[in-house]
């Protein structure tokens, strides 16, 4: 068939995106993933939109490259999955109250409905699926509640499978043993956009399988004592499977982690060490060097030399930063997965989480430190933060702008959001959005009117109206801000974020050279 041209109509989603509404989205986002240059990063579907994804230097070369493609309506034949569901007693029983329909009738109008696959989102391989009957259809829960991994679920008009044990506000009806993601097999998720479904009742619970964590690599280096809260390894972002649902994640303070790699002569995007205001406690089975960041001890930001049986602890030092970071000499050992070494919290895989007797390790190769006195880079701690920003999609959903306000961070926060404090923001256009890419950086506003920032592990895929967009070169800033710290936003241009992007990637370049000189 030859190629019809069609013309969509991009806009900006943040500076480092670009989304547009569509008839096609799953076939064109399918089209741009096949034919985009090697600096595109991702091409993202949902119900109605598209959304093509980049680093914030090559905007320009993208929307000219955009300009001229083509994109081609096909005709297809979906694939049609039968998946076997057992249909929980209990979870069917809430639903009979709520609904007032009979437990059969409830089982009869899910399984006898054929469900299409509108996106994957929310976790790596989660499938939102349209086509749910009007007779089911319920507000999700004021409440969310821990759900395991396989629970075929509905809320609003909408249906949906947790792929892994997860918090969520939508309505359980029974377990699948379908495996719906795996990070080590090829196709990594069994549903694609446009697929169909139709569920099948069983009689028991099925077995569900969960993938046995990849083996260590490396050497033993160190014992956990004590983890602390949130405490992973991470690295450089997972890019190129976003379409999947699977976040690209990464350090939440990409500067910390490569400003204590360079000192230590490690690559910048080396895994380190990440925890959120408390730092773990670590014993040493071996001499090494470490460098680290966040709490305020008099040897953050210097390398320091390790014997074996050391033991650090930095409990009792206060954290200057939201997010604290620690390099080893030669970096942590971790298998990569999808491209990266990075711990996805969401999707349980990848890198590793600590708990307490946890084994680190490490490569024998040692890389060469350099012997700075002491590095100031990244800034940690300030009371104030101004934070620059994008009009976001739904800016003129608000009667006050953000800049007419001051926020607080506060300290509910975590490696996918930050949750602001201050006045609630005042909507005064009311509509039911459609789920549609979103990427870090996104500004969302829930109907209680209290901003929350999008983080490095966030969704792929949300719902909520999007006032602005932290720009890309202060999102570190604003993941490392304490609780407390008080935010002002200030809008920019497009061209003022690239350039703002363009600085920050120099000053990592005149960072790397005063180490090296």
């Amino acid at each position: 068939m030859a190629a019809e041209k069609i013309h969509l109509n991009w806009q900006p989603l943040g500076d480092s995106a670009l989304i547009t509404e569509s008839d096609h989205p799953a076939a064109f986002a399918q089209q741009l993933r096949e034919n985009c240059p090697t600096f595109c990063h991702d091409a993202v579907s949902s119900y109605r939109h598209l959304a093509i994804y980049f680093a914030p230097a090559d905007f320009s070369e993208i929307e000219r490259w955009l300009t001229n493609f083509s994109f081609t309506k096909k005709s297809t034949e979906p694939r049609l999955h039968h998946l076997p569901v057992w249909y929980d007693p209990e979870w069917i029983a809430e639903l009979s109250a709520q609904l007032k329909k009979t437990p059969e009738e409830i089982i009869e109008l899910h399984s006898s409905t054929e469900f299409t696959v509108a996106a994957l989102g929310f976790s790596p391989g989660f499938p939102y699926l349209t086509g749910l009957p009007p007779e089911l259809q319920l507000p999700r829960k004021e409440t969310p509640a821990r759900l395991p991994a396989g629970t075929v679920s509905i809320a609003a008009d909408q249906a949906g499978i947790y792929p892994n044990d997860s918090f969520g506000g939508w309505h359980p009806l029974g377990l699948t043993g379908a495996s719906l993601f795996n990070p080590h097999e090829n196709p990594h998720t069994l549903l694609e956009p446009g697929d169909r479904i139709r569920f099948e009742p069983l009689e028991n619970p099925p077995a569900i399988t969960l993938e046995d964590s990849a083996e260590p690599i490396g050497h033993e280096i160190a014992i956990v004592e004590s983890s602390g809260p949130a405490t992973s390894i991470q690295s450089s972002s997972r890019l190129g499977h976003r379409h999947l649902g699977i976040t690209p994640g990464g350090s939440s303070d990409s500067e910390m982690r490569a400003a204590l790699n360079l000192l230590l002569g490690n690559p910048p995007e080396a895994p380190i060490l990440e925890f959120a205001l408390e730092a773990p406690i670590l014993r040493f089975l071996a001499p090494t060097k470490i460098a680290f960041l966040g709490p305020h001890h008099p040897q953050a930001g210097r390398i320091v030399e390790v014997k074996k049986g050391t033991l650090l602890d930095l409990k009792n030092h206060p954290m200057q930063s939201a997010f604290g970071s620690l390099a080893i000499s030669g970096g942590f050992a971790v298998p990569e997965i999808l491209g990266s070494t990075s711990t996805d919290l969401r999707g349980n895989f990848g890198g590793q989480v600590l708990e307490k007797n946890s084994p680190l390790f490490h490569h024998l190769e040692s890389a060469e430190a350099s012997q700075p006195s002491h590095i100031r880079w990244p800034l940690l701690s300030s009371d104030t933060l101004t934070i620059r920003t994008l009009p976001g999609e739904q800016a003129s959903w608000f009667s006050n702008d953000l800049t007419e306000s001051s926020f607080r961070k506060s300290a509910r926060f975590d490696r996918t959001a930050a949750r602001l404090s201050g006045t609630p923001l005042s909507q005064t256009i009311t509509k039911e959005l459609t789920s549609r890419p979103v990427l870090a950086g996104a500004i969302q506003v829930p109907p209680d009117g209290i901003p929350t920032v999008l983080l490095p592990e966030c969704q792929t895929i949300g719902g909520y109206p999007v006032i602005a967009h932290v720009i890309t070169a202060d999102l570190p800033a604003l993941a490392r801000a304490k609780p407390g710290t008080q935010i002002h936003f200030q809008t920019v241009t497009l061209p003022e974020a690239h350039r703002a992007f363009e600085i920050a990637q120099r000053e990592l370049a005149i960072f790397r050279t005063g180490l090296n000189l």
